[in-house]
């Protein structure tokens, strides 16, 4: 068996990770009995993306496309930006209730008083477009972990966080109020409520915080308001208007 098919072989065992970047790829082969030199090793990783095994999203990451399922985009983005939780369009959009989804990843990030600031904004990739917003921790992780984070119903393979919807709305609306973010709210016309948890949300809003849970309220006042009246339209008028 000639070395790629090895490395194939390996590349698809059961627990083979899903997303590498190329300094893993070496000790990961390494430790299943492939040793080359380093040029070796580039090579074999240039031959192996070549054949669509790996997948590149840039110079040093890499996503594992002989696993089962094969490594998806969005499994990337906590290897971009640490501590990428997927949510906002991309969440919205995958469960029907963004009528027009993005094709980007779409993910938040902590920003911590302090800390490390993350890079933000569109990060263009071999495997797509990234769009990373800031969100201060108190509020990111404000709530309980079952409510703001997907465990069953996952729409993406991998062990990545994804928001559930109601955290992803709730992101988004939080960023479209906030005077430092430039993304605009929710489009009322373009958001289905109804598979929305109304409990849910009302729980994750009020543990935001005052100003979050007021910005949510709002934004829901008027999507409801919006709702009822094409609801209205689609009923035909109404006697006495």
């Amino acid at each position: 068996m000639t070395t790629t098919l090895r490395a194939i072989a390996r590349l698809r065992e059961f627990g083979a990770p899903r997303v590498f970047s190329r300094r893993d790829i070496e000790e990961y082969l390494s430790a299943g009995g492939i040793t080359l030199s380093e040029s070796g090793y580039l090579r074999l990783v240039n031959s192996l993306a070549e054949a669509g095994c790996l997948r590149p999203v840039n110079r040093r990451i890499y996503l594992n496309q002989v696993a089962s399922p094969p490594g998806f985009p969005d499994e990337a983005a906590q290897w971009l930006e640490a501590g990428a939780i997927i949510s906002l369009q991309r969440v919205l959009g995958v469960h029907g209730i963004l009528n027009n989804p993005s094709g980007f990843v779409t993910a938040v990030v902590p920003i911590s008083p302090g800390g490390t600031q993350p890079g933000l904004g569109h990060r263009h990739t071999d495997a797509g477009t990234f769009v990373f917003r800031g969100i201060p921790v108190g509020i990111l992780y404000a709530g309980e972990e079952e409510d703001r984070l997907e465990a069953l119903n996952r729409p993406f393979p991998g062990r990545m966080p994804i928001a559930t919807p109601e955290k992803a709305l709730i992101d988004w609306i939080y960023l479209g109020a906030s005077p430092r973010s430039k993304m605009h709210p929710p489009p009322i016309h373009d958001i289905d409520l109804e598979t929305l948890d109304r409990e849910r949300l009302d729980r994750l809003a009020k543990a935001a915080g005052p100003a979050v849970e007021a910005a949510v309220s709002a934004w829901m006042e008027r999507a409801d308001q919006h709702v009822h009246y094409d609801d209205r339209e689609d009923d035909g008028p109404v006697p006495g208007l």
